[in-house]
């Protein structure tokens, strides 16, 4: 089944159950402070990018709509991460979230509007955990820190690469004419079209990334992930909240993971043994049957790119692989005579 096909079914909306039980336990653990906290109604929409190693990312508010990631993205790359959504409103609602620009149902470009997005049902005080794309109703694919080249939106939404984006929408009640509510949908919305169709508004309008963001996200493992269809009538056509989230952001801080010890297993590098080339790292010997000869990594390969690194020393590219935990995923580009490859190994 298409990922079309089966998000025609899903235009009502979507609700996440709870799942990957041991995420979801972390994601408790998370404070507030860390993530991203939208005002709304009778109290706000919290929303935190939570890797499977170390804490939450801690986000900067920069401007009324945009949190930045002010560490460092490096370590991060190779790594699973979710997404937690927590409602701590009175009020059901739909949240939609965009992964460098794709919805994480089906991968679809974010319109921006109800009608067209597909998003999760939150309850009132309610939270979820969105462990990656959806595929269909069982199953998703986890979202892995990646260069940038590696992400989902390479080739569709470049200029979305390293942002996550938030839309919030409540939900319609047959109020009495002349709520209050009416007039501040019908504002929000103005201010949702807006930024959908990226014209200025002054303060209000969340800043495009300047440049290509060192990373983005992929696809990882795929995961039971089990959703289904519920009844949900928005009460305006464009959000009423919105947030960009730019874990993408140039590397200013220190963002470090707690790395155990000793290695869970007993060669070093994943399975490679490299020294220096004019330009890289050349591979001197593949280990038969570990992660680097199962990618397809030879004798002779130039390592001239790792994760974000480019034109990697020896010292680096060990630095590197040493410092994966078991799972994460090292990103590299390899010159093999006159071709380069791009190559995805799983430690």
């Amino acid at each position: 089944m298409t990922a079309r096909r089966w998000l025609s079914g899903f235009r009502l909306l979507l609700l996440v159950s709870p799942l990957l039980t041991s995420c979801s336990a972390e994601a408790r653990s998370w404070g507030a402070e860390r993530g991203a906290r939208l005002p709304l109604a009778d109290g706000s929409i919290e929303v935190a990018l939570r890797p499977d190693h170390g804490p939450a990312l801690a986000l900067t508010p920069d401007g009324p709509h945009r949190w930045i990631f002010e560490g460092r993205t490096s370590p991060l790359v190779g790594g699973s991460y979710s997404i937690v959504l927590k409602n701590r409103t009175s009020e059901r609602l739909k949240i939609v979230v965009g992964v460098d620009g794709l919805n994480v149902y089906g991968r679809e470009v974010v319109a921006g509007s109800s009608a067209e997005d597909v998003g999760s049902i939150v309850q009132p005080w309610g939270e979820r955990t969105l462990p990656g794309w959806q595929l269909d109703s069982d199953r998703a694919q986890r979202f892995v820190f990646s260069p940038p080249e590696w992400s989902e939106g390479e080739g569709r939404t470049e200029s979305e690469i390293g942002i996550v984006s938030v839309q919030v929408y409540r939900e319609w009640h047959p109020y009495p004419l002349g709520y209050e509510y009416e007039k501040d949908s019908a504002e929000g919305g103005a201010r949702a079209e807006r930024q959908r169709r990226n014209e200025p508004s002054g303060a209000t309008a969340p800043a495009p990334p300047a440049a290509r963001a060192p990373i983005g996200t992929a696809s990882g493992d795929d995961v039971d992930s089990s959703v289904r269809t519920v009844r949900f009538v928005p009460a305006t056509a464009f959000p009423e909240v919105w947030a960009t989230i730019d874990y993408g952001n140039a590397e200013r801080a220190s963002h470090t993971r707690p790395r155990p010890r000793p290695r869970e297993w007993d060669y070093e590098l994943l399975g490679l043994d490299v020294d220096a080339a004019a330009d890289g790292t050349r591979i001197v010997a593949v280990e038969p049957g570990s992660p680097a000869d199962t990618a397809g990594l030879e004798v002779d390969d130039v390592i001239v790119r790792i994760d974000t690194a480019y034109a990697p020393s020896p010292s680096v590219t060990r630095r590197i692989l040493r410092d994966k935990e078991p799972g994460e995923f090292a990103f590299v580009r390899v010159r093999r005579g006159r071709h380069e490859l791009a190559v995805k190994i799983r430690s």
